[in-house]
């Protein structure tokens, strides 16, 4: 590891040490850098900040004189030093909590209830990247953004709230009383102080409008529904089923808000259809690029099967250009097989695999077994029989086939043999009949079985009418 990659790993902030080491930044630079030239990099706000006080330091170390902090030194008495950050917050609380304990027989049975709901909250936000606050009575605070910045903090707290919902509702079994939650979510700049060095506390974590709004929501929200601001609904795009409340009037605040209510993810939710409308934005800056794939697809067309692999930082232009490229072959390619990979699922096996097939069956959350099974049964799979592709595809995408199908008795090796098999029948033959389009998008979270099937078509490709684009953060290794 070179001296600015240590350094980084010292500061907490590791995950810089490839761009700095691409930019040819050494110990020497390192000390020259300011605001622009963090922000040129493409370095969140927050971490700007964080490295701007750790180059002083730097400085002053080499200078042999005292550090001069960016903060001052000493905080007023009673306070902690905070932090502006744009985060989504998330509120939720146990419907009727109160009642219960009033109404227990053991106070120790409604203890052990808090306990496991407790546990259950935290598990589910933490899933989805997620930072357990508070946790107060039947009351759990969160924050998406907080302390490290990931994609999408205001989709994947949306996330969190539908599994929150549903793993509270399945907490107690049996006769005892079925649970439900109010949760409120909004994003916004909030000045927060560090929780992680110095601990939760039940002073208020984080200042703002942004904690006000979400906790009012979560106080306007019926039972088991999960009420939104427009600041978070701005940033969903069409991923989720969302009901208009209108404009509601809220303690605190000067102005009606509107906020709108979460239902369900959308039907076969994806990045390629909820970003679909960015594709009527022009290119700046990406011509040449865009040039390239059209040659490529060109090339490709002509049965000289190309793969591409698309890295570079998140926010560059990725998939933006990829959405524009599909804009311009809509009409060109005779199949076209999206692959979207997820940070929460790649321990999932072949869940990009079974999100694609989804979508290409058209199956809906509203549909018998039996519809999906007619749908699933309309992908026709040239060179494989009905009778063993049915059941795989039924096993990927978790409908039943057993009362219509005799079970496969294959082992999970074997399985998997086959189900890559009879894709690869399915690629060659979709080849055969014109030129394919594949994107996958994001490949460093892909789960291991889409990997190899990923393998496979890359494998496949050179010899077929097939353009593959691969895209994948830089700095992490493509799967």
């Amino acid at each position: 590891m070179s001296d600015v990659g240590a350094w980084l790993e010292r500061q907490g902030l590791g995950q810089y040490a490839e761009l700095f080491e691409t930019n040819d930044i050494d110990l020497e630079v390192l000390v020259d850098l300011n605001e622009d030239d963090l922000r040129e990099l493409s370095i969140s706000f927050g971490h700007r900040k964080r490295l701007l006080k750790a180059i002083a330091t730097l400085q002053a170390e080499q200078e042999g004189g005292p550090v001069q902090s960016a903060q001052p030194l000493a905080a007023p008495t009673g306070l902690l030093a905070g932090e502006r950050r744009l985060i989504t917050i998330l509120f939720c609380d146990m419907v009727g909590s109160t009642a219960m304990t009033a109404a227990a027989d053991d106070p120790e049975d409604m203890f052990e209830l808090i306990a496991a709901y407790h546990a259950a909250c935290s598990d589910v936000i933490e899933g989805f990247g997620g930072y357990v606050a508070r946790l107060v009575g039947d009351g759990v605070l969160a924050y998406f953004g907080y302390p490290q910045a990931l994609e999408g903090e205001a989709k994947r707290a949306v996330r969190a709230a539908l599994a929150l919902r549903s793993a509270v509702e399945n907490l107690v079994k049996g006769r005892g009383p079925k649970l439900s939650t109010r949760i409120g979510i909004d994003t916004g700049l909030t000045v927060i102080r560090d929780l992680v060095s110095q601990g939760n506390s039940e002073a208020d974590p984080a200042v703002g409008d942004t904690p006000n709004l979400a906790a009012r929501l979560q106080g306007s929200a019926a039972p088991n529904q999960i009420v939104i601001s427009q600041n978070t609904r701005r940033l969903l795009g069409n991923l989720f089923d969302l009901s208009d409340l209108g404009p509601q009037d809220l303690k605190g605040f000067s102005e009606p808000i509107n906020a709108y209510t979460v239902e369900n993810e959308a039907e076969n939710a994806s990045r390629f259809t909820s970003g679909s409308q960015d594709a009527a934005r022009p290119l700046v800056g990406r011509e040449d690029e865009f040039e390239a794939l059209m040659d490529l697809w060109r090339d490709a067309a002509d049965g000289k099967g190309q793969t591409v692999l698309l890295s570079g930082e998140p926010g560059v232009g990725k998939s933006h250009l990829v959405l524009n490229l599909r804009k311009a072959l809509a009409a060109k390619a005779s199949a076209l097989l999206l692959y979207e990979c997820s940070l929460f699922y790649t321990n999932s096996a072949f869940q990009v695999l079974a999100s694609q097939l989804a979508r290409a069956a058209g199956l809906q959350r509203a549909d018998t077994t039996d519809e999906k099974l007619a749908k699933l049964e309309a992908l026709a799979i040239t060179g494989v029989s009905p009778r063993q592709a049915v059941p795989l595809l039924g096993f990927i995408c978790g409908v039943p086939t057993d009362h219509r199908y005799p079970r496969l008795d294959l082992n999970p090796e074997e399985r998997k043999a086959a189900i890559l098999t009879m894709l690869g029948h399915q690629l060659d033959a979709l080849c055969a009949s014109g030129p394919v389009l594949t994107i996958v998008e994001d490949a460093h979270w892909i789960d291991p079985s889409s990997g190899e099937l990923l393998a496979q078509h890359m494998a496949r490709a050179s010899n077929a009418a097939h353009l593959m684009i691969v895209t994948h953060r830089q700095g992490q290794e493509p799967a």
